[in-house]
């Protein structure tokens, strides 16, 4: 195994990094499964060998990158989460390999193979700009949360909330991509575990709310976050400007105020559902026509369509579309 990983056996080819090869050669094995376990535990004594101490300088450094990618690419936590954890401890891991930091690929492993909570401070540490010995900005302290063992196959609700925060004033200045980051970053979530413990666009906001996410980040959930339809009427939770134009065109009552009032929790009738109906389906047509969707852009959609593009067809509608373009106004 080491004479693969250092690049010396032929049989390994020159076009990649040997890791690549040898998970490639098992992947195709029938006993997938097996063969991945046996590949784990190779690792394991090979790990707790202490590779970075003990490994001649020669081939030391490609030996733990190829170590360390294969192991984060297999996910083997049983077998590598103990070795991972001990030479994280060690901290003796200080070179580079074709400039790569070891450190780095460390890391992604560590990500890629837990069995407990145990590095959840850890994941803390390197969100909040703390940890000293690993480097990791906030999104990868986002998937370590996000990779914890799950519980009752949900992922740990009340850790995501904090990550999330970290993650969005991390990406903050960075007014183009910022957006789209976060969002990919919600979709991760969503991907690894789609349903929520109520819905995912409702868990969130009570996130952003319990743990005080940025603004912007409100450009990137749906004009209505949830919605949960019953007898004729609709549990929503709705932006602010809508939530007030609902309430002095149709009487709607506000509800609990989320988000520093960001966000309205609001039980729709049948009249302001159709006015919140007729405004999602224009936004979405003049947002769907613009070539590039940064936050701020959709803020603009969002103010441009409720005073342009919406067509009230009742009073109480044209009461709520006045009440909406004068708080879109107050809040320029």
């Amino acid at each position: 195994m080491l004479r693969w990983l250092a690049g010396r056996d032929e049989a390994a080819g020159f076009q990649a990094e040997p890791y690549q090869w040898v998970l490639g050669n098992a992947e195709r094995g029938a006993k997938k499964v097996d063969l991945h376990r046996q590949l784990s535990i190779t690792i394991r004594e090979i790990l707790d060998g202490e590779p970075e101490l003990n490994l001649e300088k020669s081939r030391r450094d490609r030996v733990l990158y190829n170590l360390l990618s294969l192991c984060g690419a297999l996910a083997r936590p049983l077998e590598l989460d103990p070795p991972l954890t001990r030479m994280y401890r060690r901290e003796k891991l200080s070179t580079q390999y074709e400039g790569i930091d070891l450190r780095d690929r460390l890391r992604a492993a560590m990500i890629a193979n837990q069995t407990d909570n145990s590095k959840l401070e850890l994941w803390r540490r390197m969100g909040r700009g703390t940890e000293n010995y690993l480097p990791g900005d906030p999104v990868d302290a986002f998937f370590g949360v996000l990779l914890l063992p799950p519980v009752k196959n949900m992922p740990l609700v009340e850790e995501l909330g904090p990550a999330f925060n970290w993650t969005a004033k991390f990406m903050e200045s960075d007014f183009d991509r910022r957006r789209p980051r976060f969002m990919g970053l919600v979709n991760s979530l969503k991907q690894m575990f789609p349903e929520g413990p109520r819905s995912w666009d409702h868990d969130l906001i009570d996130m952003a709310d319990k743990d005080s996410w940025p603004g912007w980040t409100l450009n990137c959930f749906d004009v209505v976050p949830f919605e949960e339809r019953s007898r004729g009427k609709v549990e929503a939770y709705v932006p602010r400007p809508l939530a007030l134009g609902i309430r002095d065109g149709f009487g709607v009552r506000l509800g609990r105020k989320l988000w520093e009032e960001r966000i309205y929790e609001m039980t729709l009738n049948n009249g302001a559902l159709k006015f919140f109906d007729s405004f999602k389906e224009s936004f979405e047509k003049d947002w769907g026509r613009l070539p590039f969707q940064s936050d701020s852009a959709r803020g603009v959609v969002f103010r441009a369509t409720m005073r342009y593009s919406l067509k009230p067809n009742s009073a109480s509608a044209k009461t709520a579309q006045r009440t909406a373009c004068a708080e879109y106004r107050s809040e320029e």
